[in-house]
């Protein structure tokens, strides 16, 4: 065989082997802020807790404001940010009808924001135990596809690596009532999917309480972090994953830090 043939035929097996190779990872420090309600002040009448819906550009003006304080502060440490919203105080109106399931706040800097209120363009809603149907499902609904038998996931992409979202939607309104052993299961095979396409670095944001979290994490393996809502704020790490509990939001949000290693490992998680 010709030198330069052999040359040619390694150079293909070389380039073959490459884009067989696993991507390599590589570390992250985020910022992640959970909210559960808007503020009272917003209410209609901001006088009674029994007005039935929020000042709608005053509440985007918040969500606004409250994005990009929070995005700058985690700038200013070095971590990229992402924000979600979820309705979980049930003597409160809806937000927007999204607020019933996880909506992410998408970066301006990628979507481009609103011209009337500045906020950030349309937002992403994560609902991956719920099956929405062919007819409802969008570019951005990540909701449980059947034809799958997994939930489609929400990622965040930073420089070149991504963190994995999933979502844990309640279906009731008692807040003593467990998560379904189907939806855990839904989510466990999901996250065991994402696992063996090589994603490291795994969010679920539930929206049970947080007396849940060791019964969520005992039926799905694999999660690097666990975000749940109650009365007060909580952080814990056990068997590798972070437990975190956001208090429902005031006027200013929360914003739990997480750094992870190339290898996924959680070195930070702390508001």
């Amino acid at each position: 065989m010709p030198t330069l043939s052999r040359f040619g035929l390694l150079a293909i097996a070389a380039s073959l082997l490459t884009a067989c190779s696993p991507k390599q990872h590589q570390p992250i420090t985020t910022g992640i802020s959970f909210i559960t309600q808007a503020p009272d002040y917003l209410l209609e009448d901001s006088s009674s807790t029994n007005s039935k819906r929020y000042a709608r550009k005053n509440t985007v003006n918040w969500l606004s404001h409250q994005y990009r304080v929070a995005k700058r502060k985690a700038a200013d440490n070095n971590a990229a940010y992402i924000a979600f919203y979820s309705d979980q105080l049930r003597d409160r109106p809806v937000l927007t009808p999204a607020f019933s399931y996880v909506t992410a706040m998408v970066s301006g800097d990628r979507l481009g924001p609103n011209s009337e209120t500045g906020v950030v363009a349309e937002h992403a809603i994560l609902a991956s135990n719920i099956d929405f149907g062919m007819t409802q499902s969008s570019a951005d609904v990540f909701a449980y596809n059947p034809n799958k038998a997994r939930a489609d996931v929400f990622e965040q992409q930073e420089a070149n690596e991504s963190i994995a979202y999933l979502s844990l939607i309640k279906q009731t309104h008692s807040e003593q009532d467990a998560p379904p052993a189907g939806d855990l299961a839904v989510l466990a095979h999901s996250v065991d999917r994402l696992a063996t396409q090589g994603r490291n670095k795994i969010v679920l944001l539930s929206q049970y309480d947080a007396q849940y979290n060791t019964l969520i994490t005992e039926q799905i393996k694999g999660l690097d972090v666990l975000i749940s809502a109650g009365e007060i704020s909580h952080v814990a790490i056990e068997h590798n994953t972070c437990l975190a509990t956001f208090a429902h939001t005031g006027a200013n949000w929360q914003t739990l830090y997480i750094a992870f290693d190339a290898d996924g490992n959680i070195l930070q998680c702390s508001f």
